[in-house]
């Protein structure tokens, strides 16, 4: 609005100067001048009445249009010209505020302004205008307090206090009344006869007021219905009443207001009678008597009756005893109510705590399921539809269900070996139950292992066979199931751990060698049979009793060679290990002679195996002999493979052995003039008898430093004591017999 008033100022300023120029004159002595505000009032009126509020008068000194807004109890409000309408519901006094706006600039102007309470206005009054001593008095008055307009009734915001004087020397009735409680209604009992004359006030917030008078004539009661009384719902009411007039013909009905509706109610003389009602449900009974004569109502009067509900009666019992785990139904019945028209309702408690777990089902009997074995207390309640209830308890009795398992172990498995025996697949409808676990390993009734907690055991057996294992798994209450599972234990034969004894250097023929054999076998029942093969031809046995691991014996050999000792332990069951004496052992005789030769033969491949493709030529010279008296022989071995670049030269002979047309002897050497290298020779004079006319020869050479790995051998893959197969292709191989 700032803006557009510089706007307008600037504008005005360059008409006058242009003006100026032009010789002119003009009047701005009116130029930006705000508009004037003239609310109008003061303003006088009634609540719940329309008050017009004028600002006609309102004006602007350049003639520009006028806005107007009006600001009415704490709010402002636009009208769409100088007038606007406004309605207050409740008495008022104070000022109101007129804005005026030309667009650029603002006036304001207050008026004052009075409402007036208006008093409400009574509408009718509804009552009994005549009533029998001791009767009720209902009075019912309704009012307004507002305006009634074409668009209906405006009602005040007013509260009320309506007082009921009954005109009879007792304490009004006092009603308070809120907002648009238009009605009020109050009754009264006279306990004299005459006529009464009620006034009924009404008076609201602001003190106006408004009274009526209602006039009630209370004449001598005609009929006596007799006293109230209470009783239990199926039980007899019995009452006792009388006419005022005791020699008159009348005619008496009864409605005892349970439904069963009027009916004929005999006189006695002296017009006596004699109420007598079943009630059947509970609740406040009016029993209405009324009288005619010669066909008109001539009096009639009423008792109170109030048939209190009475508690259900039933019996609770349950279908147990059932197992842990199992549905268990508790119910109610034999129900009985005296109240024959009653319904009931079902409460169940399952843990007797107080807190009913099902509330109020139309089902007698409900279900529940314990998961651990017990007695267990259960709270019902039985209600009809007045509230009326009684609680019933029941001892459930829950029996322990003994668990299930699977028994079964991680077999076969070998004597001396740890067998396990598992307790898996464990049920039991005891939920909250524990288990332990007992195991008797030879299922002779006594158990090894007792209540332990875990569910698995082991146990060794040193005999192989089958073996019945019992287990037994318990829950915490007691209950228990035991369960067998066959264990197959195999055999294992003896493992050979050592043979030692014969020597490593040759043996002179005729002087005795001893071999010590130590072995183990896990089944330590076994009993065992030890063979000795010497190699010779000759064998050995020893019977060894269980617990004895070894066997010690001698052996003499009668003839020269090189000998393969063999050890067989064999266990009761038929389990056996056969192993050979690593080292060979050499009968020699110093008299049997000397073995010489050289030349060459064409080796196979596979004899190198650093390089086991090649083969070819290889060349040789050797000579081997006792000297007398020596216990070991000597002389020279040389033996060529130049495919492979391997020169062999021998250091030391350790034992040489003939038998007919073949010779070995055995010893250490050097290749290309380094290492540690054993070697065995072995020919075959084929001129001699049995030596087939074909002279052979075998070297085998092995690293002594390298967990004597074969470095070269023609025969490879036989044993050393096979017959050599390579045949000499130049030379000549003799053995030289003494």
């Amino acid at each position: 609005m700032l803006i557009q008033r510089k706007k307008r100022v600037i504008c005005i300023g360059m008409m006058l100067v242009l003006t100026a120029f032009v010789g002119m004159t003009a009047n701005v002595s009116s130029a930006g001048l705000p508009p004037v505000a003239e609310a109008g009032g003061p303003y006088v009126g009634v609540e719940c009445d329309s008050m017009l509020f004028d600002a006609s008068g309102s004006s602007d000194p350049e003639g520009d249009s006028l806005t107007y807004r009006w600001y009415i109890d704490g709010s402002w409000y636009d009208s769409e010209g100088p007038y606007y309408d406004w309605t207050w519901l409740d008495d008022y006094t104070g000022s109101i505020l007129l804005e005026v706006s030309d667009g650029y600039s603002t006036a304001t102007d207050t008026a004052n302004v009075i409402v007036s309470n208006v008093p409400p206005v009574i509408n009718s009054t509804e009552g009994p205008t005549e009533v029998e001593l001791g009767t009720e008095v209902p009075i019912a008055v309704n009012f307004y307090d507002g305006l009634f307009d074409p668009r209906g009734f405006i009602a005040s915001l007013d509260t009320y206090t309506a007082t009921f004087d009954w005109n009879d020397g007792t304490i009004p009735t006092v009603l308070f009344l809120g907002v648009e409680e238009f009605w009020a209604n109050a009754s009264h009992m006279f306990l004299e006869t005459g006529v009464y004359f009620i006034t009924i006030t009404i008076v609201d917030d602001n003190g106006g007021e408004v009274s009526v008078i209602w006039e009630v004539v209370v004449n001598e009661k005609r009929v006596e219905a007799g006293p109230d009384g209470v009783i239990d719902e199926g039980s007899e009411f019995i009452g006792a009443g009388f006419l005022a007039d005791d020699s008159g013909t009348y005619i008496a009905m009864v409605d005892y207001r349970d439904g069963t509706g009027a009916q004929p109610l005999p006189l006695n003389s002296g017009n006596t009678f004699d109420l007598q009602h079943l009630y059947y449900d509970n609740g406040v009974y009016t029993v209405l008597v009324t009288i005619f004569n010669e066909g008109e109502e001539w009096g009639s009067d009423s008792a109170l009756v109030t048939v209190l509900n009475v508690a259900p009666t039933a019996v609770l019992s349950n279908n147990g005893p059932k197992d842990e785990g199992s549905i268990v139904t508790v119910s109610f019945s034999g129900q009985y109510d005296p109240g024959t028209l009653d319904t009931f309702v079902y409460s169940f408690d399952w843990n007797n705590d107080g807190i009913y777990e099902i509330v109020d089902q139309v089902g007698a009997s409900a279900q529940y399921t314990w998961f651990d074995n017990g007695l267990y207390t259960v709270k019902a309640k039985i209600k009809n539809e007045e509230g009326g209830y009684n609680e019933y308890t029941t001892v459930v009795t829950v029996n322990n269900v003994p668990p299930t398992a699977t028994l079964n172990n991680n077999g076969p498995i070998n004597e001396g070996s740890p067998a396990t025996i598992t307790v898996s697949n464990q049920y039991d409808p005891g939920t909250s139950d524990t288990f332990t676990y007992s195991f008797d390993w030879n299922n002779d009734g006594i158990y090894d292992i007792v209540d332990q907690v875990s569910a698995s055991a082991q146990y060794t057996w040193f005999d192989n066979g089958l073996y019945t294992v019992k287990a037994k798994i318990k829950d915490k209450d007691g209950g228990y199931n035991e369960y067998t599972t066959n264990v197959i234990v195999n055999n294992v034969p003896p493992t050979i751990v050592s043979m030692t004894g014969p020597p490593t250097d040759p043996v002179r023929i005729g002087n005795a060698i001893y071999l010590l054999g130590v072995f183990t076998d896990p089944g330590v029942l076994d009993s065992h049979i030890a063979l000795i093969q010497w190699g010779d031809a000759q064998t050995t046995t020893v019977n060894l009793p269980a617990g004895v691991y070894q066997v010690n014996r001698s052996h003499t050999y009668t003839n020269i060679g090189v000998y393969t000792i063999t050890l067989t332990i064999t266990d009761d069951d038929g389990g056996f290990d056969t192993k050979s004496i690593q080292t060979y052992v050499v009968i020699y005789d110093p008299n049997c002679g000397f073995v010489t030769g050289g030349g060459w033969g064409i080796i196979p491949a596979g004899s190198y195996p650093a390089n086991p493709s090649l083969g070819g030529r290889v060349n040789f010279g050797f000579v081997a002999k006792y000297k007398k008296g020596s216990l070991t022989p000597e002389g020279n071995t040389e033996f060529q493979f130049q495919v492979g670049d391997m020169n062999f030269h021998s250091h030391i002979y350790e034992w040489l052995i003939i038998i007919g047309p073949k010779a070995a002897y055995q010893g250490n050497g050097t290749i290309n003039g380094q290492g540690h290298y054993g070697f065995r020779f072995t020919v075959i004079d084929g001129k001699l008898s049995g030596g087939g006319g074909v002279d052979r020869f075998r070297m085998k050479i092995w690293d002594k430093d390298n967990n004597n790995q074969i470095i070269f051998d023609n025969n490879m893959g036989t044993p050393d004591n096979h017959d050599p197969l390579t045949p000499l292709s130049g030379g000549q191989i003799t053995i030289h017999n003494k």
